[in-house]
């Protein structure tokens, strides 16, 4: 598996029907993303943080144990110590 992360800024303008907004982009620097809001458009612009991590599998196996283990440690930090120490986990 190989993961990567993508961090920046999102660059966001209304459709101008009201409904919904348009990403116009993602870029590095909150310095870049801010001149952009401030260069003339037809529409309001704004931008927000971005981060997300995407997973690359070799495999559908190498999926697949990904998942358990995923949803193991999250199944398993919803437990209380006391839970975890009758269950023999801790």
């Amino acid at each position: 598996m190989k993961e990567h992360i993508i961090s920046g800024f999102k660059l966001m303008q209304p459709d101008g029907g009201g409904m919904r907004n348009e990403e116009m982009g993602i870029v590095s620097t909150e310095s870049v993303a801010k001149e952009w809001v401030d260069s003339d458009g037809e529409w309001p612009r704004y931008y927000e943080k971005f981060h997300q991590v995407v997973r690359v599998f070799d495999t559908l196996e190498e999926m697949a144990s990904h998942d358990k283990n995923e949803l193991r440690k999250r199944a398993l930090a919803k437990l209380s110590i006391e839970e975890r120490k009758l269950l023999g986990l801790a």
